[in-house]
């Protein structure tokens, strides 16, 4: 959330017509290691839970394996096969950086949709799929929920680093 500061403007033509402009207030004060340069310390973004990281294995699972034209052929070309997944998804492509949360992952370039399945379709099977993969695939309910707690530790680690920080800069 962005938290708006308002600014009265006045017009020329009377002072007493007030117009109200609304300001973006920097989520964080700089703080300067020299007297040149100022840096923001960026508070870590949550990690994904487990059902978010099943929802982006089985998304490229389900794209790759329905059937249908490839709408832009460049959208696999920085994935590869991982041998550390489920025997499920060992045939589909991943980015290495998969299961990253937001912030962590490095930034895609636009591309044209793969047109095969609609989001609103596609959330609903991952949906139908997840309430059911305790008895139909333990093993990669297990798989998704370890991911899940190392980047939940991983995040309070940082949480923990930025607490410091942001109690040092605000005792100076």
């Amino acid at each position: 959330r962005v938290r708006l500061r308002k600014h009265s403007l006045r017009t020329k033509k009377s002072k007493r017509q007030t117009a109200v402009a609304y300001t973006p207030i920097p989520p964080m004060p700089p703080i300067s290691h020299s007297s040149s340069a100022t840096t923001y310390i960026k508070k870590p973004m949550r990690p994904l839970t487990a059902y978010h990281i099943f929802f982006q294995i089985e998304r490229e699972y389900i794209i790759q394996t329905i059937a249908g034209p490839v709408a832009d052929k460049s959208i696999h070309a920085n994935k590869c096969y991982l041998r550390d997944v489920p025997r499920r998804y060992r045939c589909t492509k991943l980015l290495s950086d998969w299961y990253f949360g937001p912030g962590k992952r490095q930034k895609r370039k636009h591309r044209k949709s793969h047109g095969k399945i609609g989001f609103l379709e596609l959330s609903r099977v991952i949906s139908k799929r997840w309430a059911m993969l305790d008895t139909n695939d333990p093993e990669t309910k297990r798989y998704v929920t370890r991911i899940a707690a190392q980047e939940l530790d991983e995040y309070k680690l940082e949480m923990k680093e930025y607490k410091e920080l942001t109690k040092d800069m605000a005792a100076s």
